[in-house]
C-alpha cells in the first residue's frame, strides 16, 4: 500500500547526475535560499494542523467522497451551466484570439498564453454564475465542512483555452533532449492553505483533449509530514525551473531537499511507482458541465492537449474560519 509520494533517484536522472556533479558551493547556495522557505512552510503546517488536524468532515455525498477519494465529480444542470457558459464565452473568445496571434508570430504557445485570470470587478457576470452554482449544489458547504471551518468562499477563477502543441507541457528541458514521460504534470500544490479545487468543463473533454486528472486518495499519503513540507518551499523557490544551473543546484542539495512538489516530469516511465500513479489516475473525461473538485494535496496534473481543444474554468474555493 502506497503511504508516500514518489522519491526520485536525481543521482541517476539522465538530465541531473547524468549531467553535473554535485557542487558544495551551489549546494549551499541552494540552501540559503530553501531554509526560510521551509521555515515558512513548516509554521504554515502547523496553522492547518490547528485548524482541522486532517480529520476531514462531511455534510453531503460530494464531502464523503471528498475525504475519502481526494476528489468528487459532479455535473452541473442545464439551466446553471447555460449561466456559465454565456458569461463565459467573450473570455473564450478573447484568449482564442491571443494564442493565434501568438501563433501568427511564430511564438511557442506558453502557460500564460493559454489562461485569462478573472477577476469579479472585469468578469463580473462570470463570477456571478460560478457563486449561483456554488450555492445552489451546495458546494461552499462541502468545502467548509471538509476544513472544519464556519464557511467558504471563492478565492480565484481562471479560465483555460488549450490547444494542442503547448511547448510548456511536452518539452521540459531546453537543454536535454528527452521525450516528456507519461506522468509529466503530476504535483501537489505548495500554497499549504485550506482550499479546494476545481476544474468546470466548458466544452465536452475526451481522452485526447487533455483531462485533468486526480490520483484518488494521494492526498492521505504521509499527510503534514516535512516531506511535503520540503515539497512546498521547493517549488515556491528559483530551484523549481529545471534550466542547467538550477539543476545542478539541486543535485547538490542533501538527499532529504531533493524532492518537488511538481515532480511526474522527471519520472522514470519504466519505475513501479509511475506504473501505480498511472492506474490510480482519475482522468476527468466527460461532457460539458462536468465539474471536478478535488483537494490539491493530491497528486493531479492537467493533461497535455492532442487534438481540439479543452476549454475549462478553474475555481479556488477557500475555507473561512
Amino acid at each position: 500500500m502506497v503511504s508516500e509520494l514518489p522519491k526520485i533517484d536525481y543521482l541517476s536522472h539522465p538530465a541531473y547526475g547524468g549531467l553535473f556533479q554535485p557542487d558544495p558551493a551551489a549546494g549551499a547556495e541552494a540552501l540559503r535560499t530553501l531554509e526560510p522557505l521551509i521555515q515558512e512552510m513548516t509554521e504554515l503546517e502547523a496553522v492547518r494542523v490547528g485548524r482541522f488536524g486532517y480529520d476531514y468532515g462531511a455534510v453531503n455525498r460530494q464531502g464523503e467522497e471528498l475525504a475519502e477519494q481526494g476528489v468528487t465529480q459532479l455535473r452541473l444542470p442545464d439551466e446553471l451551466m447555460d449561466q456559465v457558459h454565456v458569461a463565459a464565452t467573450p473570455v473564450i473568445q478573447s484568449v482564442r484570439a491571443r494564442i493565434a496571434e501568438t501563433r501568427a508570430a511564430a511564438k511557442p504557445i506558453r502557460f500564460k498564453t493559454v489562461e485569462q485570470l478573472l477577476s469579479p470587478d472585469v468578469h463580473g457576470d462570470l463570477w456571478a454564475a460560478v457563486d449561483r452554482f456554488l450555492r445552489e449544489l451546495q458546494i461552499y458547504d462541502t468545502v467548509a465542512a471538509f476544513f472544519r471551518a464556519k464557511s467558504a468562499r471563492i478565492n480565484g477563477l481562471a479560465l483555460f483555452v488549450n490547444p494542442p502543441s503547448q511547448e510548456w507541457a511536452s518539452r521540459l528541458f531546453r537543454d536535454v533532449k528527452m521525450e516528456a514521460p507519461p506522468t509529466a504534470g503530476f504535483h501537489i500544490d505548495s500554497n499549504g492553505k485550506c482550499y479546494i479545487k476545481g476544474i468546470l468543463h466548458l466544452n465536452d473533454v475526451g481522452p485526447e483533449q487533455g483531462p485533468t486528472g486526480v490520483v484518488v486518495k494521494s492526498h492521505l499519503w504521509a499527510q503534514g509530514s516535512r516531506d511535503r513540507v520540503i515539497r512546498r518551499a521547493f517549488d515556491r523557490s528559483p530551484l523549481l525551473a529545471r534550466s542547467a544551473e538550477m539543476r545542478r543546484a539541486f543535485i547538490s542539495l542533501p538527499e532529504e531537499l531533493q524532492v518537488k512538489a511538481e515532480f511526474g516530469g522527471d519520472m522514470d516511465p519504466a519505475s513501479p511507482e509511475a506504473a501505480m500513479l498511472l492506474e490510480e489516475e482519475l482522468r476527468a473525461v466527460g461532457p460539458r458541465g462536468l465539474l471536478t473538485l478535488f483537494d490539491p494535496d493530491a497528486v493531479h496534473r492537467g493533461g497535455n492537449v492532442r487534438s481540439g481543444e479543452r476549454h475549462a474554468l478553474q475555481l479556488v474555493l477557500t475555507a473561512q474560519y
